[in-house]
């Protein structure tokens, strides 16, 4: 009975080894928050993820979306990017199709 169990335990254990799938979760360094600027002729095209979702959803046809868009360019802080790139007063901002004017 003892040669049954130490068998019974030790195919048990193999196959509770076989059926343990682990699952490794690695942290990776991700630009979702990120903003690109380049130039295209006098206007500076901005793009990145997070931005292309907030663009998205977006209605602009109402005052309330836009102030909100507006907002939240601001806590993404659109304004720092920009600067560094060398934008001016009055230079055209494109993002995603959608022309807007800087205003310091």
């Amino acid at each position: 009975l003892a040669d049954t169990l130490e068998i019974l335990k030790k195919e048990e254990s193999e196959n509770r080894e076989e059926t343990l799938d682990h699952v490794l979760y690695e942290f990776k360094e991700d630009d979702y928050d990120n903003l690109y600027v380049h130039r295209e002729n006098d206007t500076f095209v901005v793009t990145g993820k997070r931005l292309e979702k907030l663009f998205k959803m977006t209605n602009f046809n109402t005052y309330e979306a836009n102030k909100r868009f507006m907002l939240k360019l601001k806590k993404m802080n659109i304004d720092k990017v920009l600067k560094e790139a060398g934008i001016k007063e009055d230079d055209k901002i494109n993002i995603y199709g959608m022309e807007f004017t800087y205003k310091d």
